[in-house]
């Protein structure tokens, strides 16, 4: 019995450490994503406390919205790694896309925002309401798209 767990354990190890050396390149894409991911989740916390007290209510923790933030790193890593292959192994002759470098890019910027808007709620200082005003601004003359008419959470 103990000859077959370790020969399971080393089976097991064996293949998460294959699977990260195959993630080799894209590691600091992964480590990027996964500091983006934590700030956000830490700073969007703090956020919705500072939003509980200025409005005199009790601040609760929700479990959920970890396991929310669990579920979106281990989907945008998994996604990464999607990324990666489709550009290495499945579509080499295109010159490189570099797919999972959009994919990041993609995720870090959305956390970025996000950071901004807590930043702005956290400290209540000019220059992160400026810095958020100014991203909405060029995103929206970019995209079209109205943040007016959107609120905080």
């Amino acid at each position: 019995m103990k000859d077959e767990v370790m020969r399971a354990g080393k089976w097991i190890c064996g293949s998460i450490v294959g699977f990260w050396g195959l993630l080799a390149p894209v590691q600091v894409l992964i480590l990027c994503v996964c500091i983006a991911v934590i700030v956000d989740f830490i700073t969007g916390n703090i956020a919705d406390y500072k939003r509980h007290k200025r409005a005199h209510q009790k601040y609760v923790f929700k479990s959920e919205k970890m396991w929310d933030t669990v579920w979106k790193l281990g989907l945008s890593i998994i996604g990464i790694g999607m990324a990666y292959m489709l550009d290495v192994c499945v579509l080499p002759n295109l010159g490189g896309l570099n797919l999972a470098n959009f994919f990041a890019a993609f995720i870090v910027g959305t956390e970025f925002w996000s950071f901004l808007e807590n930043s702005a709620i956290i400290s209540n200082h000019p220059i992160f309401r400026a810095l958020r005003s100014y991203m909405e601004r060029s995103v929206s003359k970019k995209t079209q798209i109205d943040f007016e008419c959107h609120e905080d959470k």
